[in-house]
């Protein structure tokens, strides 16, 4: 059966839900394997953005772009060297700059 609450009341439930759960040690593990695995599906897309947004601008702003660029690009899963590539895609004066700090 369901039961509305007045909007009043639901601070106080979800504490006491909250709370609960906290006290329970299977409901804090699945509480901890779902925080895990969106974390997990958060950095994922993170990586892909990054990924399509250097392509595409390496694109725009140098035209061709050799397929083993991309490809590296594409395979690298390090979310702190696809922002250093980034970072120093903005003050690249061509393409070759970025190739000699390892997009290649």
């Amino acid at each position: 059966m369901y039961h509305v609450r007045h909007p009043e009341e639901q601070p106080g439930l979800w504490h006491e839900i909250e709370a609960s759960v906290a006290t329970d040690p299977h409901r804090q593990e699945v509480l901890d394997v779902s925080r895990t695995i969106a974390d997990e599906l958060q950095e994922k897309a993170s990586i892909a953005t990054l990924r399509n947004i250097l392509v595409r601008q390496l694109r725009r702003r140098f035209g061709e772009v050799a397929e083993e660029t991309i490809a590296v690009i594409e395979a690298t899963t390090d979310l702190e060297k696809l922002d250093g590539w980034l970072d120093r895609f903005a003050t690249a004066e061509t393409l070759e700059t970025l190739d000699q700090v390892g997009i290649e």
